[in-house]
Formats: C-alpha cells, structure tokens, sequence
C-alpha cells in the first residue's frame, strides 16, 4: 500500500500527494497496521501531522498480530517507541489518554513508565491521564515505577495524584513503598515519604 509506504519511510509530500489522490486515510494492513500507527511507530510527526489534518482516526486501534497485539493505538505505539513529538500531536488531536489495550490493560502512562521515560508520562498526565489506573495484573503505573526503581517516573507521578496507598490486588503489603523498599531503591523511597508523612515501611 502506498500510504503505508510513504508513512514508513517519512516522506510527508508524498502522503499528502496520495491523499489528494483518494487514498483512504484509516486503511490498514489486516493486522490493523494504520498509516497513523505505522508513521507513530517510525517517529515520523510531520507525516503525522498530515494525517491528522486528513482527519485520520486518532483512537483506531491494530486488529492484532505477533508484531503488533490487538487494541494498540497510535498513542500508546508512540509512548512505546518514546516519540513525545507524536505524543503531543496526538493528544492534540483528541486522542484517548486512558485508552488501554483490552488483553493486558496497559494504558500508554503505563507504558510511559515502563519505558522510564518521565518526560512522555508528564505529557499524558498534562492531558488527563488517569495516574491510578491499573492494568490486568493489578500494576498501576506508581506500583511499576517504584518495583523498578524509575525515581524521575514516581516523582512525576506523585505530583500528578498518583494514590500512594494503592496496593497490587488491594494487599496492604504490597504498596508502593513495599516494593521501593524491597528492591532498595532509596531514591523512590525518600521521595514516597516525603509526599506522605505517614508513609511507613
């Protein structure tokens, strides 16, 4: 498919040439490889910006595959490739910031966090997005982010009303500050306890 050529290559001229032309802005390989998820994946904005004003379907989600699994937006493709100009873009545009994938629950914050990139999940918390949220095996995106040790993640997270008392699968043992503490990561751990001075371990 053209389009998705252009798009994956980066070559905005030839993808608003295509669209003058009668190209279907939302068509999609079967896996559900849009021309907005493919340029998303690339980092290619200015082809993004094209599509947007195509009026592209910012929410259409993949249909499934091994390289790609089903519910996959164009936002959280982007959080995952750690393209924030893409981001932005398409928060802009009226993207769902708590759009999840249906299998895994994984919301583009939580895939922001898991990527350690502070700057993307500031981005998205800036547009709504929910810091609580947990995807299907209980994690939110704090609970990630402290057992991992992303101190610029939690500090973002925090600030932006991240619950340091929500605990994987509501045990009382197993909140944030449980796992920062376990796995010794001082920094999350002083920076829990200074946004909550009842924190204890």
């Amino acid at each position: 498919m053209p389009l998705l050529a252009a798009c994956h290559q980066g070559h905005p001229k030839c993808v608003k040439v295509l669209l003058n032309a009668g190209a279907k802005v939302d068509n999609a390989l079967p896996a559900g490889w849009t021309p907005l998820i493919v340029a998303c994946e690339q980092g290619h904005s200015d082809c993004v910006e094209v599509l947007l004003r195509a009026k592209a379907d910012v929410n259409k989600a993949s249909t499934g595959s091994s390289a790609l699994p089903y519910g996959c937006t164009p936002l959280l493709v982007a959080c995952e490739q750690e393209h924030t100009v893409c981001v932005k873009l398409l928060l802009q545009a009226g993207a769902d910031v708590n759009m999840a994938v249906p299998k895994t629950g994984v919301t583009p914050l939580i895939k922001a966090c898991l990527k350690r990139n502070a700057e993307c999940a500031q981005i998205l918390l800036d547009h709504g997005a929910d810091a609580n949220v947990a995807d299907k095996n209980g994690w939110t995106s704090l609970l990630q982010a402290c057992d991992s040790g992303y101190t610029e993640c939690v500090e973002v997270l925090l600030i932006g009303g991240a619950d340091l008392q929500k605990a994987l699968h509501g045990s009382p043992e197993k909140t944030p500050l449980h796992f920062a503490t376990k796995n010794n990561h001082d920094g999350c751990i002083t920076l829990l306890k200074r946004h909550s001075g009842t924190c204890s371990k």
